[in-house]
């Protein structure tokens, strides 16, 4: 027993040690961000995160060389340059930005703004943010906006976009106007995709309505659903995802803004949401220990340790081994399948350090459910729930992590 208690008073300490590095880490880059982040930057960002429906930050580089952009995931973490983005994601990048300059360089005079055709590269889901984005700008700016567009269907979009409440949409058409024809403005959009209401749904079938996907811990707390962490408070979870907040670390990033706050105040334990991310990130780090993450074409080319034209035959053998790192390494060193034949023990080397850095092969010991427990529970975003709350998450993420089928 004395044992026993050592051990857990030295997890115990481990535990607060890493909480105490992880609230530094983020008070530091708070302060970055909202002090010493120059306003232009913080505006684009905020813009950008309506414009996504909040699944994307951005940032400025942090290396020796020019500043530029860096766009990340708030789904997985994962950041990328401009080149790296798709098109839409970098449209919506860039008018972000240039919407932030534009109300940098008028001061207190609010000028109307022109887009010319800058929505063209949106999909539906995209046009809706954005333009509904723009249209509570004017609402409480009192700005006046010039949408320049050759699609008739541009006019309905928006006006689904503002709603009936917003801002008032009025169509210009220059070709009646020049005699030249009038446009014919369709006035029946196809709606967007809405979120089901859980009516009398238990969480399990209000999990098979929204096809919620599976717990995956190996793939970290970031890109998780959020039913996995409101999943006994279905009305108020309805409410994040009708917002376009479906994920864990969308919502970590809309949490201090004045819409999580609102959200926050719609259930009398709206106040959890926070403190049971917080422990399900402690899960999901506590569970990966001892298990490989699997390796897929991201991770190979992220590891910059894959040439080119080693890049497809890797991607193939991966997907042979089930993204198996340590039989991908050992295969690299022994029985190499044709097309990689030449390839560097160096570069294998280079490459299993990568995946060690990044989670991909980890040798500790797994822990059992008991002991993961004892350690979650001893965490500070624990003692922030309600007493049996925390258990009862753990128990929870455990058994769906466990019974998630494997790639």
């Amino acid at each position: 027993m004395e044992e026993a208690r050592s051990t857990l008073q030295e997890r115990r300490n481990e535990a607060l040690l890493a909480a105490c590095g992880r609230f530094l880490i983020d008070t530091v880059e708070q302060e970055f961000e909202s002090i010493r982040m120059p306003r232009l930057l913080e505006r684009t960002r905020h813009h950008f995160s309506e414009f996504t429906h909040h699944r994307h930050d951005v940032r400025l580089s942090r290396d020796d060389g020019p500043p530029r952009l860096i766009a990340t995931d708030l789904g997985n973490d994962e950041s990328r340059e401009l080149e790296e983005l798709s098109d839409g994601t970098r449209a919506q990048l860039l008018l972000a930005a240039r919407v932030a300059f534009a109300r940098e360089i008028e001061g207190d005079t609010r000028l109307p703004f022109f887009l010319d055709e800058a929505l063209d590269q949106s999909d539906p889901e995209r046009f809706d943010a954005i333009a509904g984005s723009l249209g509570e700008m004017a609402r409480r700016d009192g700005r006046q906006i010039v949408y320049l567009t050759s699609d008739p269907l541009d006019v309905g979009r928006f006006r689904r976009a503002v709603g009936p409440d917003g801002v008032t949409v009025t169509a210009i058409d220059l070709g009646a106007i020049r005699q030249q024809g009038a446009m014919t403005v369709p006035v029946d959009i196809p709606p967007l995709e809405t979120i089901a209401h859980p009516g009398t749904f238990s969480a399990q079938d209000y999990a098979a309505v929204l096809a919620v996907p599976h717990l995956r811990p190996e793939r970290g707390w970031r890109g998780q659903h959020l039913h996995h962490i409101l999943w006994d408070q279905p009305h108020l979870l309805h409410d994040i995802l009708s917002q376009g907040i479906r994920l864990t670390g969308q919502w970590k990033h809309v949490s201090p803004s004045p819409l999580g706050e609102k959200l926050r105040s719609i259930a009398p334990a709206g106040g959890v949401i926070d403190a049971r991310i917080d422990l399900f990130a402690i899960f999901t780090s506590l569970w990966n220990e001892g298990r490989n993450r699997p390796v897929d074409r991201d991770a190979l080319q992220r590891s910059h340790a894959v040439s080119g034209h080693y890049l497809e035959p890797l991607v193939t053998a991966a997907e042979s081994l089930a993204g198996d790192p340590r039989a991908l390494l050992d295969m690299l060193r022994s029985n190499r399948p044709p097309g990689l034949a030449r390839f560097r023990a160096r570069s294998a080397d280079d490459l299993e350090a990568w995946l060690r850095d990044h989670g991909h092969l980890d040798e500790r010991p797994r822990l059992e459910r008991e002991e993961l427990a004892l350690r979650a529970l001893a965490s500070p975003p624990a003692a922030r729930l309600p007493t049996g709350d925390a258990r009862s998450c753990l128990h929870r993420w455990w058994f769906l992590a466990e019974g998630a089928p494997r790639d």
